[in-house]
């Protein structure tokens, strides 16, 4: 009787094994699917992260480019359109990158006669937008074409 009963249990749970098998398989394909998806998102915000830091530091070599002309220039007044636009490795006479950033800077009041700011926004890849205000200052001596202080730096967003 032992041996009848043992074969009966042996038949009525012969099957567990292929049901424990596709569970098994079932929770390996979810657990791989899951890292799947948080490695891309992780690719896709590094990616962003880096095309922003691209189009700050695009608006900032604008700006030094405008800084750079503001010692030869006769006044400094507000403009009403941009100074500086193009494509910055244009601009900079560089070659020509694969993803190319379009800047623009303009002048912008400062609030004083010998204060100036300088406005510069940059497009980069991936729809990354950025802008950089700098306030800048004259000389004291206006015989002095060289030196200018910066008084202020600050990212717009």
């Amino acid at each position: 009787m032992t041996c009848e009963h043992t074969r009966r249990r042996v038949r009525d749970e012969r099957g567990m094994a292929l049901v424990m098998v596709l569970l098994s398989s079932v929770l390996l394909c979810a657990l791989g699917g899951a890292v799947a998806l948080e490695g891309q998102s992780e690719s896709a915000i590094a990616g962003n992260y880096r095309d922003g830091i691209a189009a700050l530091y695009a608006a900032e070599a604008a700006a030094g480019l405008v800084i750079a002309r503001l010692p030869s220039a006769a006044t400094w007044s507000p403009s009403a359109g941009p100074i500086v636009s193009g494509r910055l490795d244009q601009l900079l006479a560089a070659s020509s990158t694969s993803s190319p950033v379009v800047v623009a800077a303009t002048l912008v009041d400062a609030g004083a006669p010998d204060r100036i700011a300088v406005l510069a926004q940059a497009n980069g890849p991936g729809k990354a937008q950025r802008s950089v205000r700098i306030t800048v200052a004259r000389p004291a001596d206006p015989a002095d074409h060289v030196s200018l202080r910066i008084l202020a730096w600050e990212e717009i967003r």
